[in-house]
């Protein structure tokens, strides 16, 4: 199953609770309680957390936090930053392994094609200790604007990081070389 958070929730939440977007912290932890409650297999947040916003109510980043420890597959995104520098080799058939900190290592490096990146944003660190792990949510846009491919990895230098949906995947299938 899967919460969304689109038009349709936020346009609920404002017309029925009074609450907009973005939403307070707090917004998330009943949800966060249902999903662990539900058995939900992983948590999975493609939007930003990269702020701390105590200053919205009393303990919301700590209520947060619990709440995101609820489940012990939770996963926040990432973000990578772009520089100028655009690595791109050769297509050829590669080995994908993971070490036990999600990063990823690729046999035959020099001859895959991946987007470089020179920083990767991470959420606060009183959440990244709260969930299992974080993957990028970078979408590439080609010249025209369109959206013709996903990369599951980028280069960070010199290591390649996952996508938060491989980043997910390899958790849950336990697909570690």
């Amino acid at each position: 199953s899967i919460i969304a958070i689109d038009d349709n929730s936020i346009n609920y939440l404002k017309n029925h609770k009074g609450v907009s977007w973005p939403w307070t912290r707090d917004v998330y932890y009943p949800m966060l309680k249902f999903l662990n409650y539900s058995k939900a297999k992983a948590v999975v947040f493609d939007i930003d957390f990269f702020d701390l916003r105590d200053d919205e109510g009393e303990g919301q980043d700590l209520q947060f936090k619990e709440a995101l420890k609820l489940n012990k597959n939770t996963f926040l995104t990432a973000k990578l930053k772009e520089s100028e520098d655009f690595k791109e080799k050769k297509e050829s058939e590669t080995r994908i392994a993971l070490n036990k900190n999600g990063i990823y290592h690729i046999d035959g490096l020099e001859e895959a094609k991946f987007r470089s990146y020179s920083h990767i944003q991470y959420p606060p660190q009183i959440f990244q200790s709260a969930v299992n792990g974080f993957g990028f949510t970078n979408i590439t846009f080609d010249k025209d604007g369109s959206i013709r491919k996903y990369n599951l990895f980028n280069l960070y230098k010199n290591t390649i990081v996952p996508s938060l949906a491989m980043k997910v995947f390899s958790e849950l299938t336990n697909v570690k070389d």
